[in-house]
């Protein structure tokens, strides 16, 4: 009997101890859990503190408005506005952009929405025609000033590997069509075309700046044009230094080559005075009197009456190549100005300029006088480089027109 009531003093003890055991596990269980949330609460507050005090980010792309080029443009410009602000109308826009389409589609991502083509090409068009800085096209077509600077370079690269189709030397028909309309229109036969060049005004490189420091006094790329009857480019060589002279440009032209290869013109020659007279090139006196290139006498206070007589009807033919370059200028009116890009760039602009002058020729579109202010297309001031001794063919084809403009009545 005491043995059992010590057993049961026994148990009732154990269960107290292990009573005891579990009261102070689950003790030890609310106290951890507590300690959690309190540390918990403590991380958020900080949180809570740290973003209070810390100011707010600007957002990645700032919103720009879009309305003027999706409303007033797209919807409400008329073809005169077309013209007037890009210098060309709606319907030879959509022709451009057709052109580009192959070359400059893109494809929308998950991360943004690319630049419509047809905005791509609009900015492009609106820096040529007026030379904008990058500032104000971001502003005016709801863009950001890098996306502007890679839709100028885009585009005019693009356009510039449309040259070919657009600018060629003329064969067959389109040929005769030239020679024909250079007589029908400006008295002079056997006239495939004019050549001259002109100064596009640059800043000057880093290296050999004195190159391109030309006559007129200012740093200059050459542009080296031979046009057609109605002052359409049909070749074009662009990048020589200003201060090289004009001569020189030709002589390492591929239109050089090609002449004096005999590939440039084939060889149909006119009776005129007894004389067979090839076709051929007009030129200004700073180049050589070849027989594909047909020059003016230097007025050194001698020439006779029918020498001055010969020298006003060419040069009078010779006036669609500086009416080409004041269009070119007038029209793109970024080439007025100084081309304020790295020098190894300048020459895509020219020439992508060069290209839209033919194209907006092709599509009816007529250059508006309004658009000459300001532009002041110098006649060149080249001395000849050229031996003194002209060649003998050359001067007899001379003499021989000499004589039949003299028969004429101006």
């Amino acid at each position: 009997m005491e043995t059992f009531l010590e057993l049961l003093q026994m148990f009732g003890l154990f269960q107290i101890l292990q009573m005891a055991g579990r009261s102070q596990l689950q003790r030890a269980i609310h106290h951890r859990r507590r300690q959690r949330r309190i540390t918990v609460r403590k991380a958020a507050y900080f949180a809570a503190a740290v973003i209070t005090a810390t100011p707010r980010r600007a957002i990645w792309v700032r919103p720009r408005s879009q309305h003027w080029w999706d409303t007033v443009v797209l919807r409400t410009f008329t073809d005169d506005q077309w013209r007037t602000h890009f210098r060309m109308r709606r319907a030879t826009f959509d022709v451009l952009c057709g052109k580009l389409r192959p070359h400059l589609e893109t494809k929308q991502t998950h991360l943004r929405d690319c630049v419509p083509l047809e905005k791509r090409v609009a900015v492009a068009v609106w820096y040529l025609a007026t030379g904008a800085s990058c500032s104000t096209l971001s502003e005016l077509f709801g863009i950001g000033k890098a996306t502007v600077h890679n839709c100028v370079w885009e585009v005019c690269f693009a356009i510039r590997t449309l040259q070919g189709h657009f600018i060629s030397l003329p064969k067959g028909e389109k040929l005769q069509e030239i020679v024909d309309g250079f007589e029908e229109s400006w008295g002079f036969p056997q006239c495939c075309g004019a050549v001259d060049v002109s100064h596009i005004p640059v800043s000057p490189p880093s290296s050999n700046a004195s190159d391109y420091y030309n006559c007129k006094g200012s740093y200059s790329i050459i542009l080296q044009a031979v046009v057609d009857h109605l002052s359409r480019f049909i070749n074009i060589n662009v990048g020589w230094a200003g201060s090289v002279h004009d001569a020189t440009v030709l002589r390492n032209s591929t239109l050089f080559e090609l002449a004096e290869s005999g590939d440039l013109f084939p060889p149909d020659t006119q009776t005129i005075e007894s004389t067979q007279v090839p076709l051929m090139l007009l030129g200004d006196p700073a180049y050589p009197l070849l027989s594909w290139l047909m020059t003016g006498y230097q007025d050194d206070g001698r020439l006779t009456t029918e020498q001055r007589r010969f020298n006003c009807r060419l040069s009078r033919a010779r006036a669609t190549v500086d009416c080409a370059f004041g269009q070119l200028k007038g029209r793109w009116r970024c080439l007025l100005k100084r081309v304020d890009v790295d020098i190894s760039k300048a020459p895509t602009i020219v020439s992508c300029c060069c290209v839209l002058h033919n194209l907006c020729a092709q599509n009816g579109d007529d250059f508006m006088d309004a658009w000459l202010q300001d532009v002041e297309e110098l006649v060149s001031v080249s001395e000849p480089d050229v031996p003194t001794d002209e060649q003998e063919q050359p001067a007899a084809v001379r003499q021989a027109l000499v004589e039949y403009f003299s028969r004429q009545n101006d």
